[in-house]
């Protein structure tokens, strides 16, 4: 799992945030409970302008107990 979490924070760093959205779904189907996970789907979605996908990955961290980013 770890790689998965790598190649997606790469991918976000390098604002390729489709690719990003994607590692982060396939985090999130082994672990749906990775926050760093909802983290990067929020900012992803949020920079492909995909407001109410990053309110609802806010919201399911904020649900878990985390401060919400968006």
């Amino acid at each position: 799992m770890e790689v998965y979490a790598k190649r997606t924070r790469v991918y976000a760093a390098m604002n390729n945030h489709k690719k990003a959205i994607e590692g982060a779904n396939q985090i999130l189907r082994n672990d749906p409970e990775n926050v760093e996970a909802y983290v990067i789907r929020a900012g992803s979605r949020h920079q492909l302008g995909d407001l109410e996908g990053a309110k609802q990955d806010n919201d399911k961290m904020s649900e878990m107990g985390y401060k919400q980013i968006y």
